[in-house]
């Protein structure tokens, strides 16, 4: 797992997003404690649901905790906390 960028764009018509749309991930922090890291970014998605309406935001905060192995790093724990925008 690298972070090189700030910013990380997805887009994906078959990916779970609704019709298609996009991801935006926003590099926030890595915290390595012994052979835990953790990993953290706010993140914002833009879903289609209707091709005739305008692309409904969603944000979410992503945590995810890796652990040290004899095959590197594996995945585990994953956390995501979803806001959506104000009405």
């Amino acid at each position: 797992m690298t972070m090189e960028n700030d910013v990380v764009l997805v887009t994906d018509a078959g990916s779970g997003i609704g019709r298609g749309g996009e991801a935006q991930a926003f590099h926030e922090g890595i915290t390595v404690h012994g052979t835990t890291a953790i990993t953290t970014w706010p993140q914002e998605m833009h879903i289609v649901f209707d091709e005739d309406l305008p692309p409904f935001p969603v944000q979410e905060a992503v945590t995810r905790v890796w652990e040290e192995t004899a095959e590197g790093r594996r995945l585990a724990h994953l956390h995501e906390a979803e806001r959506m925008p104000p009405a």
